[in-house]
């Protein structure tokens, strides 16, 4: 188990690539880009579907943690989902992104020459609960089907925002990665510790829990923007209150990279496998590692949350 540990933290620290390709389909609110790592040494024959928080409708806002998925071979569908800043719809949001996945489809297939078979959910915030509403539909679909899901930050502290009374539709086998953070004022614990006790079929879950802390004058924080991680690359040009926001303080430390960078790798990667998920899931504490400040001290681990 030490030896797949240090395989995973191994592949977190690939850099990153910067031959990503960004194409855009559709308009307004039903807009979509695809993105592609034309270097990556593998090509998966899979989709992630990557669903942003709320507004936050444009790639470059997570642009580092796509490249960390993109770099293994996937090709990552980013929907808009929505243009302005209004009251949350979640179902027409839902909605949008379902269309998108099927729009994409023989996209993918022209442009790949391969045919989605297998979808995975990323999200952050909002997207979270779009993300286990969807993965309720895909679980059940023959094609394409749903082979994991990882949410950062899922949901909204204070309302419920189209949240299901249950997910006891997932698949059993479906690998689920849940991370919240504790200085987290606009995605709390609420839904993530719903979706984990309405979901007692899984075979294969984890919540994780994130805490700041400080050393020798440095800090890492454990707020809403901590998976904020900008790339120009794959700036798409459309702005708004909270792209701006997330632009201008975003930043990228090692609870991206040693963290949700690598719960994302790992949860792909080893859902492919049953025994490889079984491993993974074993023992969660092995994905509680948080990694080092400069001088090599650990920081915090991260808690799992029952």
């Amino acid at each position: 188990m030490r030896a797949l540990f240090s395989i995973l933290i191994l592949l977190s620290t690939t850099s990153l690539s910067a031959t990503n390709q960004i194409t855009s389909h559709g308009t307004g609110a039903d807009r979509f880009w695809l993105i592609h790592d034309d270097s990556a040494n593998t090509q998966v024959r899979e989709l992630v579907v990557f669903v942003h928080g709320y507004a936050a409708a444009n790639p470059a806002c997570y642009g580092q943690w796509i490249e960390a998925i993109t770099q293994r071979g996937y090709v990552v569908l980013f929907p808009k989902y929505q243009t302005g800043t209004w009251l949350p719809r979640t179902r027409v949001f839902q909605e949008r992104v379902h269309e998108n996945i099927r729009a994409a489809q023989p996209l993918i297939a022209q442009q790949f020459g391969w045919t989605v078979e297998s979808i995975h959910f990323v999200a952050h915030s909002l997207g979270g609960i779009i993300s286990a509403n969807l993965a309720q539909l895909y679980s059940q679909a023959q094609s394409p089907h749903l082979k994991s899901m990882t949410l950062i930050q899922p949901g909204y502290k204070y309302l419920k925002l189209g949240r299901q009374d249950s997910y006891a539709d997932l698949t059993a086998d479906v690998p689920v990665i849940l991370l919240t953070s504790d200085n987290d004022r606009t995605s709390g614990q609420r839904f993530a510790k719903h979706l984990y006790q309405t979901s007692p079929q899984l075979a294969h879950k984890v919540h994780l829990h994130q805490s700041s802390s400080k050393y020798d004058g440095q800090k890492v924080r454990a707020n809403h923007i901590v998976p904020i991680a900008v790339s120009k690359a794959l700036d798409t040009g459309n702005r708004n209150i909270i792209i701006w926001v997330n632009l201008w303080f975003g930043k990228t430390n090692v609870i991206d990279e040693q963290v949700i960078w690598r719960l994302t790798q790992a949860n792909l990667a080893a859902s492919n496998d049953t025994a490889a998920t079984a491993a993974l899931f074993s023992d969660a504490e092995q994905l509680t590692y948080s990694g080092t400040w400069p001088d090599g001290t650990s920081l915090p681990e991260l808690t799992i949350v029952q």
